[in-house]
């Protein structure tokens, strides 16, 4: 799978985030391995779980030779190893008055190493925050409780990233999550590919 390897730097609380514009050179192929290889409900042993229910999270955890390249790439740019192999995002959200957008944001949370998001559709929002209280990440479930007031969190960036782009960026260092505007995503898939490096 071709891609890019130039990139644009923009640099948060002295941290640096990676952006790679026009990131594939097939970007369609792309969604057609997401569309062609099944996803699994993401967390589906999560007590009370409302996946599939009032919203759809689904993921790909796949091993594709063609993208072991991608991969090995990001790996060899942030020197940590890949977490594992083909992965994807996959949401929808089905209830409007249980996904309320307007006065929350969707499960902010960090990862455990650098993260690189490769967005598949064209209205994207990345969102970066600042919180005094994450306890709910220890004592709560993701798809039981997702939305969180937004009046707990300082959103200190909100990306709104182009079709096919990239944002590679210290997801450890950094609480964040999908941004929600608008019901652009109540009609369609929202879909993106992830990669996790320890």
């Amino acid at each position: 799978m071709n891609f890019k390897k130039d990139f644009l730097i923009e640099n948060i609380k002295n941290k640096s985030f990676y952006i790679f514009k026009d990131f594939y050179e097939k970007p369609n192929l792309v969604l057609e391995t997401i569309i062609n290889h099944g996803a699994q409900k993401h967390k589906n042993d999560e007590p009370n779980s409302l996946n599939g229910v009032k919203f759809l999270d689904l993921r790909h955890d796949i091993d594709l030779k063609e993208y072991h390249g991608v991969l090995n790439y990001f790996s060899n740019f942030t020197k940590r190893p890949v977490q594992s192999n083909f992965k994807s995002n996959i949401q929808k959200f089905f209830d409007k008055n249980f996904n309320n957008y307007k006065d929350n944001f969707w499960w902010p949370h960090f990862d455990e190493g650098w993260t690189a998001i490769i967005y598949l559709n064209e209205k994207n929002l990345l969102n970066i925050y600042e919180s005094d209280d994450t306890s709910y990440l220890d004592n709560e479930f993701e798809h039981h409780t997702p939305w969180k007031k937004r009046d707990n969190f300082k959103l200190i960036k909100q990306f709104d990233v182009p079709f096919n782009t990239a944002i590679l960026f210290p997801a450890h260092k950094f609480l964040h999550g999908l941004g929600l505007e608008d019901d652009t995503y109540s009609s369609k898939l929202r879909i993106n590919q992830a990669i996790f490096l320890n």
